[in-house]
């Protein structure tokens, strides 16, 4: 199985790196302990970097190799992280080191096509959507979209309405062609602030997709959906029985009786898929609310 990551990229006292590094390794990865200079020289293993910054995240970005970040950073680094295409970041404490994954849960079954001509979401909704499982494939142009669903078993697509322009009626029918032919379900994004709201709604959008999502919602929207694949219809539930008692107070907060009850409560059981899931899905949690256009802080 592949890694969620070729790179890991930190910002951590030596202690808790040398943790995080021992983890790993537990965890099967072969690491490469390597700094900015020399990381190229190593073909194989994940590169393990001791520093870390937005602008060598980027170049490992240009060189396919998928950057994690490790450590704590303030919002303007996020933001210079997010801006440089890094969409990993683990910042829990090394405490609960055990909950850093390494590997993607299972794929699922299902494919997606991506079209929004902005190259910061489509980085990170990409590698959403692959680190839970899914294939998914990032379209440069619309056209390519369409060629897309038309020839490959496409079954979800993310299509930014707002990128159509002027050409949004004849991009609207074509579609509606297509749906006719193509099982294809459509996640919609769409500016609410923009002009002509009203108008572009009024064409028939909702019929594509019938639901639709700002930028900075759609990315958390999806991470608490994914993977795709069918609810269990019974959760894995242990439930116990217990007494309690259960107190009555005055007003000094001092008790003034008591009650004794019998009470049960269920807990549900997560098997390992699931929790690596969950975990997975905490490497996001920086990104949401986010929105994908470059904004600087002040």
């Amino acid at each position: 199985m592949v890694p969620l990551f070729g790179a890991v990229l930190t910002s951590l006292p030596e202690n808790d790196r040398n943790l995080v590094s021992a983890w790993l390794r537990y965890s099967g990865l072969h690491l490469k302990e390597v700094n900015a200079k020399n990381w190229k020289d190593h073909s194989e293993g994940i590169l393990f970097f001791s520093k870390s910054s937005p602008e060598l995240a980027k170049e490992l970005l240009e060189w396919s190799i998928e950057p994690l970040l490790c450590g704590n950073f303030d919002e303007q680094e996020k933001l210079n992280y997010y801006e440089s295409g890094a969409s990993l970041l683990w910042e829990e404490s090394c405490r609960s080191v055990n909950s850093l994954p390494s590997y993607p849960p299972n794929l699922s079954y299902t494919n997606w096509a991506v079209y929004t001509a902005n190259p910061i979401f489509d980085k990170h909704i990409s590698t959403l959507l692959r680190s839970l499982g899914e294939t998914v494939y990032v379209e440069g142009k619309f056209e390519h979209l369409l060629k897309r669903i038309q020839t490959s078993p496409i079954h979800l697509a993310i299509l930014d309405w707002d990128s159509l322009g002027s050409s949004l009626p004849q991009c609207i029918e074509r579609l509606k062609s297509i749906h006719k032919e193509r099982q294809t379900l459509f996640l919609g994004l769409k500016d609410f602030d923009r002009d002509h709201l009203y108008r572009d709604l009024s064409l028939g959008i909702s019929q594509i997709s019938p639901s639709l999502f700002s930028g900075k919602d759609l990315l958390e929207v999806l991470a608490r959906s994914l993977p795709v694949r069918k609810e269990r219809e019974e959760e894995n539930t242990r439930t116990s029985e217990f007494r309690r008692i259960k107190f009555e107070f005055q007003e000094k907060n001092l008790p003034m009786r008591y009650e004794l009850t019998e009470e049960r409560e269920k807990t549900v059981l997560e098997n390992k898929e699931d929790t690596n899931v969950k975990n997975v899905r905490n490497l996001f949690r920086w990104l949401y609310g986010r929105s994908f256009e470059k904004k600087k802080i002040i």
